[in-house]
């Protein structure tokens, strides 16, 4: 499985990378489908110094998770909000995710999709915020990610 992990790095840069332990990648894409956003929690040097050159802007995980535990605070439906915490906890276990988000205005967020780079989508599209309804969400996909980036 850490072939999968490394050909999904590959997948995000276009071009191949030495994959230095667990990685963690929660991306954001804007609605320009522009690669803005990165969580990293451990990333060799070489793959990190591609993403910036890309003009990718790297954040560390913790702060996806902070981000999320705000929008909580800030009235999004349940429905939305379970389906980011187990992003969130995937994400912080060292999953690879990309979430392509359509726009974010104020707490709401829309998402174009949220899914593994190696399993099927756990949410095609939702539509996050007080209020909202969060649409096609597929809690049947495992979010065992020691099946994706063994420890």
């Amino acid at each position: 499985m850490r072939w999968a992990a490394y050909m999904a790095l590959w997948a995000l840069t276009g071009s191949p990378m030495q994959v230095d332990g667990p990685v963690a990648v929660f991306d954001l894409v804007d609605e320009t489908g522009k690669l803005s956003t990165l969580s990293v929690k451990k990333i060799s040097a070489r793959a990190r110094h591609r993403f910036v050159r890309r003009g990718v802007r790297l954040v560390p995980h913790a702060t996806v998770k902070a981000r999320l535990d705000r929008m909580a605070k800030q009235g999004i439906s349940c429905e939305g909000l379970a389906c980011l915490t187990e992003v969130a906890q995937a994400v912080e276990a060292g999953a690879l995710f990309r979430a392509r988000v359509a726009r974010v205005e104020g707490a709401c967020v829309v998402f174009a999709g949220i899914h593994r780079l190696t399993e099927p989508p756990l949410v095609r599209t939702a539509s996050v915020a007080g209020g909202c309804e969060v649409h096609q969400v597929r809690r049947s996909v495992s979010l065992a990610v020691d099946e994706i980036l063994p420890r």
